[in-house]
């Protein structure tokens, strides 16, 4: 058989061993365990409703084995797995809890809650900046309101988040972008130190995409942080992020060459169809602002003595190939938020 049909073999096999894992009056963490690397292979590989619902079933099982009650709050049965330590059952806990959370908010599905958890986190074998991570996941919960000053000082944290892999590192990137997208969503003012620290971000998703990429690591985010950062960089439609879109596409279309997938092919697209649209709506904007400036000089009296102090930049229309002129007047303000913020009815002091 050719690697296909094996792994193909090897994957039929193991889902029907978990399958029956599921009729067991009494599984063990063993089981958890194993359902936590299928939840993770199906993330990679498998469909949404697929992963989403092996998932559930993770969290099922940790109810059964009650990993989800502090290790040193009950009496321990074989049944449930007597071999593994109290802080090796909580790595386990965590770590399928964290993988539930995210999975949930990837698929906009609510998160499981186990009735009674009282299981802490990893006390030895996790950093401060590791717990925070798995902190942070859980107040991102959609059902859970925070504020815009909650949500920036949360995307703060996040980006001083000083993690070990470069896995976690993509993820920070990922939460950070997750926040961002939700202080949009709240129709706030962003401050621009929040934004850099976004553009940041995604400068440092790029190279631990290709990273990840070249030690063939297909962790998921390595597709779908780079999508989420096109996205962002759309929306934030500044020159600062306009100039990331090409980078942010050349990472995409590295990962589509790589992992040549019906998924990877469909973000590609999807990014590509973005990508068109919003060049379409610039262009069209701007045959509204050449419209208006051949009005204008429709007009043949932007010579008069009136506007000597305001010299027109240029006095032919612009086309697809002009060069762009500088301005001749450098000390006026065109500092357009400036300008919309001026009181209209009262003397403009451009100097101040």
């Amino acid at each position: 058989m050719g690697q296909d049909e094996d792994r193909e073999s090897l994957d039929n096999n193991s889902r029907i061993a978990l399958e029956y894992s599921t009729t067991l009056e009494f599984p063990t963490v063993d089981h958890v365990v194993s359902w936590l690397l299928r939840v993770i292979y199906l993330r990679l590989t498998g469909s949404p409703q697929a992963t989403w619902l092996a998932s559930c079933t993770l969290m099922h099982f940790i109810e059964t084995t009650r990993l989800h009650i502090e290790p040193s709050s009950q009496i321990q049965s074989s049944t449930c797995g007597n071999e593994y330590d109290p802080e090796l059952r909580r790595r386990i806990y965590g770590v399928a809890r964290l993988f539930h959370m995210w999975i949930s908010y990837d698929y906009g599905r609510p998160p499981m809650e186990l009735r009674g958890a009282t299981c802490s986190l990893p006390k030895e074998s996790w950093t401060s900046d590791q717990i925070a991570v798995w902190q942070i996941s859980d107040s991102l919960d959609p059902d859970r309101p925070l504020d815009p000053a909650t949500l920036e000082q949360l995307l703060h944290q996040t980006v001083e988040l000083q993690l070990p892999h470069t896995v976690l590192q993509l993820k920070r990137c990922n939460i950070g972008l997750c926040i961002y997208r939700r202080l949009r969503l709240a129709g706030c003012s962003v401050s621009d130190a929040t934004v850099n620290k976004v553009l940041g971000l995604v400068d440092e998703s790029h190279d631990l995409v290709e990273e990840l990429a070249a030690e063939i690591k297909p962790w998921w985010h390595i597709l779908n942080v780079p999508f989420q950062a096109l996205c962002v960089l759309l929306a934030l439609d500044t020159r600062e992020s306009l100039e990331r879109v090409s980078q942010t596409l050349s990472t995409l279309r590295m990962i589509s060459r790589e992992y040549y997938t019906d998924s990877v092919k469909e973000t590609l697209a999807s990014a590509c169809s973005l990508l068109c649209i919003q060049s379409q709506q610039k262009q069209d904007d701007i045959k509204l602002l050449r419209k208006a400036e051949e009005y204008m000089l429709q007009w043949g009296d932007l010579q008069d003595p009136f506007l000597n102090d305001y010299p027109i930049p240029s006095a032919e229309p612009a086309s697809p190939t002009a060069k762009p002129v500088p301005p001749t007047a450098p000390d006026f303000p065109w500092d357009l938020d400036r300008l919309v913020s001026m009181n209209m009815f009262e003397y403009w002091d451009l100097d101040a």
